[in-house]
């Protein structure tokens, strides 16, 4: 295992991240992140909090961003993102910000309750799958959500289809909660099976 930096995300993270972003989801946004980077760049800028940016956090590995963690709780203090929907419809097509709409909302964070802390994103670049920092990234997001009173369980939502990563979160101590199928889905993006997971928290 190779032992990274975890810290909170700075805005100059930015653009390695939205590398990470394209690398590692680019085919499940379109061909948005090839025909125009810039602009799927500012997408993404858009997404990220705008505040003290409790929640997004990094793994630094030789100096260089390897990869991120977004965590979301009703009762953490995290500004709701600045994105105007109308205005990305007009600006990249609607099949374009339907498929980022999908992307980014159906396992997003609208129903996550007030006990639980979820992981909304997370990704590692490919140079550094296998060594460690996806299973880095969890623990120190774990330990972020056991500062908050009241949070009992730790979340996320994966494609049971990408099998790297629902092996590692059940490694790390996940358990399949709910599974939701979706030929629409399946068509869109490429993924038909949702697993929703959890963990429960050794709460003192």
């Amino acid at each position: 295992m190779s032992k990274a930096c975890i810290r909170r995300f700075h805005e100059k993270d930015l653009k390695e991240i939205t590398e990470i972003v394209i690398e590692a989801f680019g085919s499940k946004y379109g061909k948005l992140p090839y025909r125009n980077p810039e602009k799927f760049y500012n997408m993404i800028k858009a997404s990220v909090d705008q505040g003290d940016h409790i929640g997004n956090i990094v793994a630094e590995l030789d100096g260089k961003v390897v990869g991120f963690l977004h965590l979301y709780s009703p009762v953490m203090p995290i500004k709701k993102s600045k994105i105007k929907w109308s205005k990305f419809t007009k600006e990249y097509g609607f099949k374009d910000t339907f498929r980022f709409l999908l992307t980014t909302l159906f396992l997003n964070f609208t129903w996550v309750k007030n006990d639980e802390c979820y992981v909304a994103h997370i990704g590692v670049s490919p140079d550094v799958r296998g060594k460690g920092i996806g299973t880095q990234l969890l623990e120190y997001g774990e330990n972020e959500a056991l500062k908050y009173k009241g949070i009992k369980k730790y979340t996320l939502c994966v494609w049971k289809e990408n099998e790297g990563a629902y092996k590692l979160y059940t490694r790390v101590g996940f358990k399949n909660e709910l599974e939701l199928k979706s030929a629409l889905l399946k068509r869109l993006l490429g993924y038909y099976t949702a697993v929703f997971m959890t963990k429960k928290l050794r709460v003192n």
